[in-house]
């Protein structure tokens, strides 16, 4: 029997995609892109650091910045 994992990212992922409409009303998918770049790079956070340092190595989107 498949014990059961403490930590499922494919469940994390669902959750925080079905919560996107709700931290970003009324915003396209483009814009609420964006706006989570943009909250990345102000935020303090060392994670926040870290994943908008991976974008501007190579993300190709437009940021609005």
């Amino acid at each position: 029997m498949p014990r059961k994992k403490s930590f499922d990212c494919v469940e994390m992922k669902r959750e925080i995609q079905e919560s996107l409409p709700q931290d970003y009303p009324g915003l396209p998918p483009e814009e609420q892109y964006r706006q989570i770049v943009r909250d990345l790079n102000a935020a303090d956070d060392p994670i926040a650091a870290k994943w908008s340092a991976l974008l501007r190595s190579g993300d190709r989107h437009e940021t609005g910045e």
